[in-house]
């Protein structure tokens, strides 16, 4: 597809073969793929792809109330964080394979299984559900801020997967977050971005 990608992390993410459905799109086949290996996919700015974990670029300017900060809100949705995740793979040599890991901040037992399409060695199944516990709380807790102008005080345009400092009393949050997703916008008050924005702590593998 002619498609950029920046690799940020070490490992070897090639895989030896992969099993789709015949309805699976080409980024669902990507964004298991980089579950299996532990890493994320996201806009590398140019039109490509990053591969990283959770060594995000920190920038020094961010989000401050009375500066920059339009409105927003804090959200906190519990409806994909499971009491255990399991993740069954196989492969050519030895056979199957099963990795658990439990989340303990969801108290009442409610299991969630995760078939790979993909062949995948023991150590492999264990990460996949480790990253996957970890994006998960990642997306239960999430920041959406509306920010004044395209790009931060160094003239930089915000950027996915970048850490930024965040200080909004009236919401009351203050600290550092990574941005998972903007959106650039022009109208009559001039230009704006919708930041979504989570904490970086989520990504780190149990």
């Amino acid at each position: 597809y002619g498609i950029s990608v920046d690799v940020e992390t070490d490992g070897d993410f090639a895989h030896e073969a992969i099993t789709l459905e015949a309805n699976t799109s080409i980024l669902e086949a990507l964004k298991q793929m980089a579950s299996a290996r532990g890493v994320l996919l996201i806009p590398n700015g140019r039109g490509g792809l990053r591969i990283t974990r959770n060594n995000f670029p920190n920038s020094a300017y961010g989000i401050k109330e009375g500066v920059n900060y339009i409105e927003g809100n804090f959200s906190e949705d519990g409806s994909q964080l499971y009491s255990e995740i399991k993740v069954l793979s196989q492969d050519k040599k030895q056979g199957k394979h099963s990795a658990i890991v439990k989340d303990s901040s969801v108290r009442r037992h409610r299991p969630l299984v995760i078939k790979t399409q993909q062949q995948g060695s023991q150590a492999e199944a264990l990460r996949m559900a480790q990253w996957e516990l970890a994006t998960r709380r990642a997306k239960a807790t999430q920041l959406s801020l509306s920010v004044a102008k395209w790009v931060k005080e160094d003239g930089t345009l915000w950027r996915v997967g970048e850490r930024i400092p965040v200080d909004v009393p009236s919401l009351k949050v203050k600290g550092v977050y990574v941005v998972a997703d903007a959106s650039f916008a022009y109208g009559n008050d001039g230009s704006k971005v919708d930041l979504t924005l989570e904490e970086p702590v989520a990504y780190e593998l149990q």
